[in-house]
C-alpha cells in the first residue's frame, strides 16, 4: 500500500529527467490506502498527471510538490512558475472546476488538464482550485484537495 506522495515523488523525478527544477514537500502522515497508484488507468494517476501537463503548458521551469494532512483530507499542492492565469479568466476556471467536481457539468470539449483531472477525481470527492500567486518565486499554486 503506498500514500499519493509516491505520485508526486514520481513527477519529481521526471521533471528532473527533464532538467526542470523540482522539489518535494511532503507529509509523511498521509494514508498509505492506495494499491494501485502506478496503473496507467489509476484515475488520481491520471488526474496528476492531467495537472502536471497542465503546468508544462504553462512553461514552468521549477516545481514544487507538496502535500499536507489537514484534518480529513488530503491537501496536493503543484506550485510552480510559469505563466499565469489571466485574473479575467481565473474566476470562471475554478467556478467550472467546482462545478465539475459537483456534478453540475462535465467537461467534453478537449483539452484542459485541470477541468479532465478534477472529473477524473468526481467518485472520490477530490476537488480543485487554482490561484495566482507570489511565493519564493513561483505563480501559480494548483490545490487538490482529496478526503481520507
Amino acid at each position: 500500500m503506498e500514500s499519493l506522495n509516491c505520485l508526486l515523488e514520481e513527477m519529481a523525478a521526471l521533471d528532473k529527467a527533464e532538467y526542470r527544477d523540482s522539489k518535494t514537500d511532503l507529509d509523511p502522515k498521509l494514508p498509505e490506502k492506495y494499491d494501485d497508484l502506478h496503473r496507467l488507468k489509476n484515475p488520481y494517476r491520471e488526474a496528476f498527471f492531467q495537472i502536471h501537463d497542465e503546468l508544462l503548458h504553462a512553461g514552468a521551469s521549477r516545481v514544487l510538490y507538496r502535500s499536507r494532512l489537514e484534518g480529513e483530507g488530503q491537501i496536493l499542492s503543484f506550485l510552480h512558475n510559469g505563466s499565469q492565469v489571466p485574473p479575467s479568466e481565473l474566476d470562471e476556471l475554478n467556478r467550472d472546476l467546482s462545478e465539475i467536481a459537483d456534478r453540475i457539468k462535465s467537461w467534453n470539449k478537449g483539452f484542459s488538464g485541470n477541468r479532465i483531472a478534477v472529473q477524473k477525481l468526481q467518485g472520490y470527492g477530490g476537488r480543485i482550485h487554482l490561484e495566482n500567486i507570489q511565493e519564493d518565486g513561483y505563480t501559480v499554486k494548483t490545490r487538490v484537495e482529496i478526503p481520507v
